[in-house]
């Protein structure tokens, strides 16, 4: 008795502790939860339930007590069941070693492939380490690229650029030509009219000898003026003393003729009135056509002034060639030019008193030695009284009468002063204009041709300088061509030689992906094969369990090694399938890990739960209902029990690393890529 309840106790206490321990649990999970002044509340409700469950317990306890009669009867039957189950045992532990040496041989194979797998393992670093600098020689590759085309692009602008300059270098070079030849047409230009000017300066030292000579003849004809007014004061004071003389020989005459005087003594002093008023009426008019003549004179004396004056401001003007070749030829044989001037103006005044004697021949009013009678007549007699004798007897013989001879007379000498005068004068006045007008045009061109030659001579010059700018830029742009063909060319080699590494590191990475392929369908039959061995383990640790407790545990420690390897086959799967970018989700969910992982459940044995319902408060009451005890599964129940909480543990370590070890590699590739 004392022996039964020692077993109802046990199987009592057995049952309390997982009731307890979930208890334990559910009261730390409250407490967690829940705030302090809850928590003793929730204590007092766990420790209630957990008195009326042992109370449960030992009712329950004291019903198997009775049934345990009928067990033994059942426990004979089992003695017979165990008899046969050694024999059954020592048939699976024969069976056990030779899956013991199948173990032995798979475990020497799996360090074979374990180092294998890190042969490969270092063959994928190597081969990560070759794709990271085929990386990195890609991405120089498109940096050059990048930079080829944007030199690509350099040279066709600088080639657009280079042919508008060089198109702007042949525009300006034509500009040039056209100034250069109308630099040369201005020169030459500018020398014909330098030429025209020593020409006109020429003519003007011609011009000015005759304005000299024209000059000499003035001052002659002015000496003549002065002599005619003197002869015309004289001759004032001659017609004065002719009429003293005309009363004395009136007085003369009636003395000698009485008899006449008295016939006729009223008709005669009448005419000789008549005689002497027209006389003196004519006079009034020569003394007024001499002071017209003065005037008129000093009018011309001021034009010819004034033509002085021009004449020497305008030194050009156009001349005839002969009067040139005549100059040229005096100043060459050294004649001198004042004798010269004299035997000009002595033939001037040969021809004048000619010109004047032939007018007074031709007239009959004047003697041809009118000078001479005139000089002689200061001496010997009076000139006017010559004068008027020889106009009484014209008068008388033409039988004309007096104002017309006086007329004819004055005629005479406005003809020989103005007409004289006038075209003598016309001459050198229309010269004097010609050569005005021309030297105002030649002056008005020489202007006109300066600024031209000062315009053309500064766009000469920054056309020059805009030559030679575009010179140092074309011979820049030349260097820049000459450097960039180099750099082109550095490039190109550059290229060529990336391209054929990148060439060479394909067929390297082809290879090696090959290579790896083999190794991991080689790992996947490992993973297989190391699946059969476990499953196999698990069968025969479940026999030895039954058999002997000794076993059961070494079997434990083998299972344990068993995982660890597996876990650390599965990490280094894990870790490839990382580093070739294979998620952990997808190689958790794959097909094959799944069929490995639920044949290791199915084939481990489950653990019975009981009905209970975990609440925030505590655990519910348990429904008490009949239970058959086997003692064999009794005591493998703590067993599998401890099993499977080392299996989730490790499974939970296994999972947390490959997450961890996933999360790693993403962010290494991740911080990669951001460089």
């Amino acid at each position: 008795m004392d022996q039964k309840t020692w077993i109802r106790m046990k199987k009592s206490l057995e049952k309390s502790i997982p009731m307890n321990d979930e208890a334990e649990i559910s009261v730390k999970g409250n407490e967690e939860e829940k705030f302090p002044y809850e928590k003793k509340a929730a204590l007092e409700e766990t420790v209630k339930n957990l008195h009326e469950q042992v109370a449960c317990l030992l009712c329950e306890c004291n019903v198997k007590d009775k049934l345990m009669a009928e067990h033994v009867k059942t426990a004979q039957k089992a003695n017979t069941g165990r008899e046969k189950a050694e024999a059954e045992v020592v048939k699976w532990k024969r069976e056990l070693e030779g899956m013991l040496q199948q173990k032995v041989a798979a475990n020497e194979r799996l360090v074979r492939l374990n180092a294998a797998l890190k042969n490969c393992r270092q063959q994928l670093s190597s081969s990560k380490v070759e794709h990271d600098r085929r990386v990195n020689i890609e991405r120089e590759h498109k940096r050059l690229e990048s930079k080829y085309t944007e030199a690509r692009k350099k040279l066709a602008n600088l080639t657009v650029e280079n042919a508008r300059l060089t198109k702007a270098l042949v525009k300006k070079e034509e500009i040039i030509e056209d100034v250069n030849n109308q630099m040369s047409e201005a020169t030459a230009e500018f020398n014909a009219l330098i030429s025209r000017l020593d020409f006109t300066e020429r003519g003007n030292d011609v011009l000015k000898y005759e304005y000299r000579v024209l000059e000499r003849e003035l001052k002659m004809r002015n000496r003549r003026a002065d002599v005619a007014k003197r002869q015309h004061q004289e001759s004032a004071k001659n017609v004065a003393k002719l009429e003293a003389e005309r009363q004395k020989l009136r007085l003369l005459v009636r003395r000698r003729i009485p008899g006449h005087a008295k016939t006729k003594p009223s008709n005669h002093p009448k005419a000789v009135d008549k005689r002497k008023s027209v006389m003196i009426k004519r006079l009034c008019e020569v003394e007024e056509e001499n002071k017209i003549l003065k005037e008129s004179e000093s009018k011309r004396e001021k034009e010819i002034r004034l033509l002085k004056a021009e004449l020497t401001r305008k030194r050009c003007g156009e001349q005839n060639i002969g009067i040139a070749m005549q100059h040229e030829m005096i100043r060459n044989s050294g004649v001198n030019l004042n004798e010269k001037e004299k035997e000009e103006l002595v033939s001037v005044d040969a021809h004048s008193s000619d010109k004047d004697n032939l007018d007074m021949a031709g007239k009959k009013l004047v003697p041809q030695s009118l000078d001479d009678a005139f000089n002689s007549s200061e001496k010997d007699y009076d000139w006017l009284q010559h004068v008027l004798l020889e106009t009484l007897e014209h008068t008388h013989d033409s039988k004309r009468s007096f104002d017309e001879v006086l007329e004819d007379i004055r005629i005479a000498f406005q003809h020989r002063y103005h007409a004289s005068l006038i075209e003598q004068r016309r001459g050198p006045i229309n010269k004097l204009d010609e050569v005005n007008d021309v030297h105002k045009d030649l002056e008005a061109k020489l202007l006109e041709s300066e600024n031209r030659i000062v315009d053309l001579k500064t766009e000469l010059k920054r056309l020059k300088e805009s030559k030679r700018m575009t010179e140092d830029h074309f011979e820049n742009l030349k260097l820049i061509n000459v450097d960039l063909d180099h750099q082109l060319f550095a490039a190109k080699l550059q290229i060529k030689e990336a391209l054929r590494k990148v060439s060479f590191l394909e067929m390297e990475l082809e290879d090696r992906s090959h290579h790896f392929e083999g190794l991991e369908a080689a790992c996947l039959e490992l993973q297989l094969q190391l699946a059969s061995v476990s499953h196999k383990d698990v069968v025969s640790e479940d026999f030895e369990q039954e058999g002997k407790s000794l076993q059961t545990g070494l079997q434990i420690t083998a299972e344990m090694t068993n995982n660890k390897k597996s876990s650390q086959h599965t990490s280094l799967r894990d870790r490839m399938a990382a580093d070739d970018g294979i998620d952990t989700e997808d190689l958790l969910n794959s097909s094959m890990i799944k069929e490995i992982i639920t044949t290791k459940e199915t084939k481990e044995p489950t653990i019975p739960r009981h009905n209970t319902c975990n609440t925030s408060y505590g655990v519910k009451n348990v429904i008490p209902r009949a239970l058959s005890v086997v003692p064999s599964k009794q005591r493998r129940k703590g067993i599998e029990l401890l099993r499977k909480l080392l299996y989730r543990r490790k499974r939970g370590g296994n999972k947390k690393k490959l997450l961890t070890f996933a999360t790693n590699r993403a962010d290494l590739i991740r911080n990669k890529d951001g460089i």
